[in-house]
């Protein structure tokens, strides 16, 4: 993947469980800078709420990328 003039390399097995994982409780985002997945949940299901992630997913435009469910 290349996004702003460098390469991330995210494993094939990282992706499937992303995508083989997601449902309504859960979103998967890779952060193009770390290489990491992330989620977030959605509080109306699980009561849990990740506010600092969430703004952060929301304030970069290209580092967070959304896997598909």
């Amino acid at each position: 993947m290349r996004l702003g003039g460098y390469i991330t390399i995210i494993r094939l097995e990282q992706v499937l469980d992303a995508i083989e994982t997601a449902d309504d409780a859960f979103t998967y985002f890779v952060d193009t800078l770390t290489g990491e997945t992330v989620f977030l949940s959605d509080p109306m299901i699980t009561g849990e709420s990740y506010e600092e992630l969430e703004e952060l997913i929301e304030s970069s435009d290209d580092r967070f990328l959304r896997f598909p469910r």
